[in-house]
């Protein structure tokens, strides 16, 4: 960030809880990029129970790479979408 002076504020969120979580429950957190755009990435977040797998909680975040200095959005670079595409899932 403060080489590049480029950030990724987030611009949107959705988030559902599903079911609880009890005390002393294991929170299994999956993080995927579920799209990549020119200048935008969104995450999806699930949080699962570990004793049963059941979904506690879901999110989807969209961010935005920005210029820190003028906070205009720039296009997301090669190295960094290489990074992104990683974790992409349909």
């Amino acid at each position: 960030m403060s080489e590049r002076r480029r950030g990724f504020p987030t611009v949107a969120i959705t988030s559902e809880f599903k079911a609880p979580l009890a005390y002393g429950d294991v929170a299994i957190v999956e993080l995927v990029v579920r799209r990549i755009g020119r200048s935008s990435v969104t995450f999806a977040y699930d949080i699962r129970r570990k004793r049963d797998g059941g979904l506690t909680f879901h999110a989807e975040i969209t961010t935005v790479l920005v210029d820190l200095d003028s906070f205009e959005p720039v296009p997301i670079d090669d190295e960094l979408r290489a990074i992104f595409q990683r974790f992409l899932s349909g």
